[in-house]
């Protein structure tokens, strides 16, 4: 049986006793199919060794492979360190030009993952041109968490006057495409009592989820409230209750475009690190028990500020977690077919 069939078949030993000790003249190719091969049956000795001879080559392609292999031994056992050594001795040796076409290395705990450390970044910044809304919109105090109805003419934010946040709305006008003045929710939402804020309308904007602070029916510091709009008026702020509310910190939420599961930030017991993104499904009248996103999203950092795009498979996160540039990164995570 040739070495291409047994490996289909799942028996991987006599394949790699015909490709032999791997002497200095073997052809690329099957160093790279032995390399497959011991990854397969997960025998990270060979594995390491082959990692290092073909990042030690002069092709690019062979150093792709040896990168491949080496991240995925120390993906494998758990060497982080090690794994973030490997990465940056291979991204700042390699050309500018092909920085786009590194290979993935498997994440400890589940998941791919490019990771590029922030001194090899830092030269090859993507383009991004953000601007600003102007000084009808943005003070000298905070304003924070934009959301947008679907048509893109109206605008809700969070502003931070005199000591307390609160919620504000401006209209985009229909000629000049300019935003007009902003205006405060007012009651019953923002109210001068508690810090209101971290909303997020849904799309026909007939819903705001947002987050109240030291509330007197609230569960924790911060908790996540619902409110509707009835004709020209909100209806009263009503907490979420348990079990999306606990007596720790909620807050930061985003619903979903088809207004079934809000995602949120919370340091409450269950969590991988600091704060974590959960999510809660609207199920049987009812939000359910929020589960955590996992290892593939959450890390021993901070990871906060979700958002959900229409699709409600692409997500927007920032954190302090993950590989970055700076202190908070903005992320994007796509959901694939297999969850």
């Amino acid at each position: 049986m040739k070495p291409s069939r047994q490996l289909w078949a799942g028996d991987t030993t006599p394949a790699l006793k015909l490709l032999g000790n791997l002497g200095p003249g073997t052809p690329l190719a099957a160093v790279v199919y032995a390399g497959k091969l011991y990854l397969g049956r997960k025998q990270y000795a060979p594995l390491l060794q082959i990692g290092w001879r073909l990042l030690r080559d002069t092709s690019l392609l062979a150093r792709k492979w040896g990168v491949y292999f080496l991240g995925s031994t120390y993906a494998g056992e758990g060497q982080e360190d090690s794994l973030d050594y490997l990465w940056r001795e291979f991204v700042l040796s390699m050309p500018k030009s092909s920085l786009h076409d590194l290979p993935i290395v498997p994440q400890k705990g589940g998941g791919t993952t490019v990771v590029i450390l922030d001194t090899a970044l830092r030269p090859i910044p993507v383009p991004f041109f953000p601007r600003n809304l102007g000084p009808s919109i943005n003070t000298s105090s905070t304003e924070a968490f934009p959301s947008l109805t679907v048509d893109g003419n109206r605008l809700y934010y969070t502003s931070e006057q005199k000591g307390t946040e609160d919620i504000y709305w401006c209209e985009r006008d229909s000629v000049t495409k300019r935003w007009k003045d902003p205006k405060p929710l007012g009651e019953p939402i923002s109210t001068s009592n508690y810090s209101e804020g971290a909303s997020c309308f849904s799309p026909d904007g007939q819903w705001v989820i947002f987050a109240i602070c030291g509330r007197s029916d609230g569960l924790g510091g911060c908790d996540i409230y619902l409110s509707e709009l009835n004709g020209q008026e909100w209806s009263p702020p009503k907490n979420l209750g348990r079990p999306v509310n606990t007596s720790h910190w909620e807050s930061q939420v985003c619903i979903s475009h088809d207004r079934k599961r809000i995602y949120f930030a919370s340091d409450r017991p269950g969590g991988l690190g600091g704060t974590d993104i959960w999510y809660s499904e609207w199920k049987d009248g009812r939000w359910q028990s929020p589960v955590n996103l996992g290892p593939r999203i959450n890390t021993s950092g901070n990871e906060c500020y979700p958002f959900i795009a229409a699709d409600g498979r692409t997500l927007y996160f920032a954190s302090d977690g993950h590989p970055r540039l700076g202190g908070l990164d903005l992320f994007i995570s796509v959901q694939t077919d297999g969850g």
